[in-house]
């Protein structure tokens, strides 16, 4: 995806922050590039946006200093819990310097906690100047187990399987890692989970190679996105393991389930970790 970008009507301002309000004065879902032209920045159009990941492939156009994206979405009072629709402007120029602004649905201003940039709209940002983004600490075996436990639970579901979750030896041999395991234990399910090998990177070169082909991502999205924001593009496309784990308590017979769950802690992934996944966020 490429975009040649149009004058829009000028727009003076000097800071980041400023970006973001007069790109929502504009659109609430939408790129603007911020370019230098005799002394002031200006906003110029970019590609117009329903979800972060509608940005991968795009690479910034080099007179942009900077970009700002502004969308519509949810947030979350944390002192009660109430949800309330937003616009939100998240700037960001070549330095990696970031302004995020936030008003309600009147163009109110709301207050933004100090808390450092992240999340889809982060990352897609970063890779659209070719900045890195941050790792993502979640490994990727939890990801694979979230996929084994969702197949359990399709498969214990289906009438035409009856009787089939109750052999742990059928349950233990579609888990991700069982070809490489010593044996079918949960010792050896999780001993083979351990493994240091498998990497986010690892998993880049391969969807690149076409090795694998992961989430509806081709070669050219992977090679666009890095490590980090590949990973967490990935991670929030599948059930978190806490969620699939809680469905899989719901229709596992408890000597399997009991199975199930030593072989995801042996596997070494620390319990924090478990509620990995999320669904696709708007910024």
């Amino acid at each position: 995806m490429s975009v040649q970008p149009e004058p829009a009507p000028a727009s003076r301002f000097t800071r980041l922050d400023e970006a973001c309000i007069d790109a929502l004065g504009r659109s609430h879902g939408g790129v603007w590039g911020i370019v230098e032209r005799r002394g002031a920045h200006r906003l110029v159009h970019g590609p117009r946006i329903g979800l972060p990941e509608d940005l991968i492939g795009f690479t910034a156009p080099r007179p942009w200093v900077g970009a700002v994206v502004a969308f519509s979405g949810e947030a979350t009072r944390l002192d009660t819990g109430a949800r309330s629709r937003v616009h939100v402007g998240f700037a960001l120029d070549r330095a990696g310097r970031s302004a995020t602004r936030l008003t309600d649905q009147t163009g109110e201003p709301l207050e933004v906690g100090p808390a450092t940039p992240q999340g889809h709209v982060h990352d897609v940002c970063q890779r659209m100047f070719g900045r890195p983004t941050p790792d993502e600490h979640t490994p990727p075996v939890a990801m694979a187990l979230a996929g084994w436990l969702t197949e359990l639970v399709d498969l214990a579901r289906d009438p035409a399987m009856s009787g089939w979750a109750s052999d742990w030896n059928a349950v233990a041999d579609i888990h991700p890692l069982a070809a490489g395991a010593g044996d079918l234990s949960p010792e050896g399910l999780g001993l083979a989970a351990r493994s240091d090998a498998v990497t986010w990177a690892g998993v880049r070169r391969c969807a690149i190679d076409r090795r694998i082909t992961i989430g509806g991502f081709t070669p050219a999205d992977a090679a666009w996105l890095d490590p980090g924001s590949l990973a967490r593009f990935l991670l929030a496309t599948r059930p978190s393991l806490g969620a699939a784990l809680a469905e899989a308590g719901a229709v596992l017979p408890a000597p399997v389930l009991d199975r199930v769950r030593s072989t995801i802690s042996l596997s070494g992934i620390p319990t924090g970790d478990w509620p990995i996944g999320a669904p696709r966020e708007h910024g």
